[in-house]
């Protein structure tokens, strides 16, 4: 991956004046670009590169020898003998939309994948700092670029041009401004719109854990804040990750209580992340209510909201069966694990495999003769399940069983008969969703009213 060295070229004679960068002080040069590659690229090697816009006025007054300067920039970038080739690309003024676009593709075609860049705005001028801060964003996408570095050479800090000839040239020093900082502000924005729009936490989540890893290294891990932040994170980047691969029973137990529960703030460790934080904690604050049920709706609108359709009905139809075995657990008919001995998994599968059964069965109105499985071992508590529940229980179990036909649709990725369309897929776990909500509901309330 190659280092790019960026600039456009101005056409004004510029004073000469020293640049400081970092506490270092670059011999005395007319360019800013000069005292940059200088003091930022001295050991740059032969496949790296020193790239300048041009405009037909910059080349003739500055670039080439004799019109403002008797010798130019390119001359005097030739007597450092740097490595990097030194490459001259045509630039528009950007008088029309189509020059603006032409010189927006100039940018982005003198970039090459992986390029590490530096980029020097000091000249900009007319729409170039938009044009500039658009194309390298694009670039970044594109190209996967670095952004390594933007800097400004704050010569107006002297005063007026010709003030600043009154200084003498050893006192007359330019700070230059690095404002690659700002350009993590772009990278914040974007986390944020990954996380509201799409779901994604992974680029929010390594942006905390690279600002704070600093400050848990140098206090050990003691910094109240940066240890919020690291936990905060790791919760977010769990709980993306657990209903992208529909892990029901890590959702049930997700626990956001201490994001919620804070009293601290973030503007002194971590100011891009402060007035994002608000709009971070409205999309997870479902995910903070007490019941798994809730946190298991929470997760199903997570999908509806980024048309994670697929896991949609997985994780609605296992959080049917989980909340049912709840209830069937409350009424006293499900198979209980001996408190003395750890948690049985095969107990636990035969448990929700009899739940399963017995909302297919009900849905699809077979006889107790036909029952199966850990459904016809049990057959006694499910009659009872079915005469306790009547129409609440039959009316989940229709949702349940059409769960089930669009769920199989979608792991056979509709490689079957009687396939449905994306679309229709789309809009019937919205549908089923709602009427799986009023369904529970309802036999939530039956049951629950019975045991006051």
């Amino acid at each position: 991956m190659a280092r790019v060295f960026m600039s456009f070229l101005g056409t004004n004679p510029y004073t000469e004046a020293h640049y400081k960068l970092r506490g270092v002080l670059s011999p005395p040069t007319p360019f800013v670009q000069e005292a940059l590659i200088r003091l930022l690229c001295r050991k740059w090697e032969a496949e790296d590169r020193f790239v300048f816009f041009l405009t037909q006025e910059a080349r003739k007054k500055n670039w080439e020898d004799g019109a403002n300067f008797n010798e130019g920039l390119r001359t005097r970038l030739q007597k450092l003998a740097f490595k990097p080739q030194i490459i001259e690309i045509p630039f528009s003024e950007g008088r029309s939309e189509e020059e603006i676009m032409k010189n927006f593709l100039q940018v982005v075609s003198s970039l090459k994948e992986g390029d590490r860049v530096l980029f020097d705005i000091t000249h900009s001028f007319r729409s170039l700092p938009m044009l500039n801060f658009v194309a390298l964003n694009y670039a970044r996408v594109l190209k996967n670029i670095t952004l390594e570095g933007i800097y400004y050479g704050a010569f107006e800090t002297l005063g007026p041009s010709q003030e600043a000839k009154k200084i003498p040239l050893k006192d007359r020093i330019v700070p230059v401004f690095d404002l690659t900082p700002y350009t993590v502000l772009l990278d914040w924005s974007y986390a944020v719109e990954e996380l509201t729009r799409y779901g994604l936490a992974e680029r929010l989540a390594d942006l905390i854990q690279q600002k704070i890893r600093p400050v848990l290294k140098e206090t050990k891990g003691r910094d109240q804040k940066a240890s919020f932040l690291r936990d905060f994170s790791n919760r977010l980047r769990a709980l993306a990750l657990n209903i992208y691969t529909c892990r029901c029973p890590a959702i049930e137990k997700t626990n956001l209580s201490p994001v919620f529960s804070r009293d601290i703030s973030f503007e002194d460790i971590l100011p891009p992340f402060a007035p994002l934080f608000e709009q971070i904690e409205k999309k997870i604050k479902k995910f903070s209510a007490e019941t798994p049920w809730e946190k298991a709706k929470a997760a199903v609108e997570w999908c509806l909201e980024h048309k994670l359709i697929q896991q949609g009905y997985t994780i609605l139809q296992e959080a049917i069966i989980s909340e049912v075995s709840r209830l069937a657990d409350v009424e006293g008919l499900l198979q209980k694990e001996d408190q003395t001995k750890q948690e049985d998994p095969t107990l636990e599968k035969a448990n929700r495999d009899y739940i399963s059964s017995l909302l297919s069965m009900t849905a699809q109105k077979k006889s107790p003769e036909c029952w199966r499985g850990e459904l016809g071992a049990r057959k006694d508590k499910a009659l009872k399940l079915q005469k306790r529940w009547g129409k609440s229980l039959e009316d989940l179990a229709k949702v349940f069983d059409k769960l089930s036909n669009f769920r199989n649709d979608i792991n056979h990725c509709g490689c079957r008969k009687n396939r449905n369309d994306a679309q229709r897929l789309h809009e019937k776990i919205k549908e089923y969703y709602q009427l799986a909500c009023k369904a529970l509901e309802d036999l939530q309330a039956k049951i629950y009213s019975g045991k006051e």
